[in-house]
């Protein structure tokens, strides 16, 4: 069988452990540049001597390598169909939902404010938004004491496990497609903080008003957003076992 050409759409840790893996089929990386200057440069390290790098989609460029397959992770940008349409064999993108639960932004914090699956998923770039062909699946456990920082962490480390043992087999042609229901719909960025608006003047049940906390609660972002007597507060949560 032919040797797969790989163009890779990278972005963060995971982007650069999916560069390690496909390092004996790549023929271009585009990365979508960290705003960390330690995550761009494990990016860096990561791409082969020798292969060319992209800071930005360039058709002509990427037709010119004559890819059979992407592979995007973490990548952050939409591939549009032009680009999809390289590609013989489809883009597989790693996305840290178990879809269809958790399409589009923040799927670790929708997750624990609405009690929907949480996990990972491999499959195939389409016009919608992360609605192609499950290639692969791994479902994560959500406890009681996760907040969004500490389920992310987890997302992460299965999805690096899901890159490890899902994407051989998907360049062998080895996993089969399967379809996925087109509900429920996309999230966008606006729509967390849409939900997570605490209202003190709504009546929520104790178990509701701490998943939507821990939702918001993530290192190193705000918390929930809070608005009382024409002061605007942020509220997080501590959880301890």
């Amino acid at each position: 069988a032919p040797v797969p050409r790989v163009i890779a759409f990278v972005n963060g840790s995971l982007g650069a452990q999916a560069l390690r893996l496909l390092a004996p089929h790549l023929v271009g990386v585009v990365l979508h540049t960290p705003a960390r200057q330690r995550a761009a440069d494990e990016l860096a390290l990561a791409v082969p001597v020798g292969i060319p790098v992209w800071q930005q989609l360039d058709g002509k460029a990427l037709a010119a390598c004559r890819p059979t397959h992407g592979v995007s992770v973490l990548y952050g940008e939409i591939l549009r169909q032009p680009v999809i349409d390289l590609f013989p064999h489809g883009i597989a993108n790693l996305h840290p939902s178990y879809l269809p639960y958790g399409r589009g932004a923040h799927p670790n914090a929708w997750a624990l404010a609405t009690g929907e699956p949480a996990g990972v998923t491999l499959h195939l770039i389409d016009a919608g938004v992360d609605t192609g062909a499950i290639l692969a699946q791994a479902s994560v456990t959500v406890h009681v004491t996760d907040d969004a920082r500490t389920l992310y962490d987890r997302l992460m480390f299965t999805a690096g496990e899901l890159l490890r043992t899902a994407l051989p087999q998907w360049l062998a042609g080895t996993l089969d497609p399967r379809s996925q229901p087109l509900d429920p719909g996309a999230r966008r960025v606006r729509d967390l903080d849409r939900l997570l608006c605490i209202d003190p003047e709504a009546t929520y049940t104790g178990r509701q008003l701490i998943n939507l906390l821990r939702a918001r609660t993530f290192a190193d972002y705000p918390g929930a957003p809070y608005l009382v007597d024409g002061h605007r507060l942020r509220l997080r949560l501590t959880i301890e076992e």
